[in-house]
């Protein structure tokens, strides 16, 4: 299913794309400019924007999570259990900063 959107002010546009397994919301907006351009010495984008993330699921967390370290991917805290949504989850960072979410379903 993919759902479209457009605000009201015409500035941002929405996908929603969604399916048995997953939800991707992609969120743009056109006249963004890169944080490098407008706060050179910005070098924690968090601080300005808050958390931006993806969260991706996967079927085995541990593997993943070990695979991502030897390639040298640096990660935010440790595994937790999440019992209200039934996921194991980490934060990793990606290479730009960003915050990569991963879950593993809890049966």
């Amino acid at each position: 299913t993919v759902v479209q959107t457009t605000s009201p002010s015409g500035g941002a546009r929405t996908r929603v794309l969604q399916s048995d397994f997953a939800i991707l919301e992609l969120v743009e907006v056109p006249e963004a400019k890169a944080l490098s351009e407008i706060a050179p010495q910005m070098d924690r984008r968090f601080l300005v924007h808050g958390v931006f993330k993806i969260g991706i699921f996967v079927t085995d967390l541990e593997s993943t999570v070990q695979r991502l370290r030897e390639s040298g991917v640096t990660f935010r805290g440790a595994i937790i259990n999440d019992t209200n949504l039934n996921v194991r989850t980490i934060l990793a960072i990606d290479p730009e900063g960003n915050t990569v979410q991963l879950f593993e379903r809890v049966r």
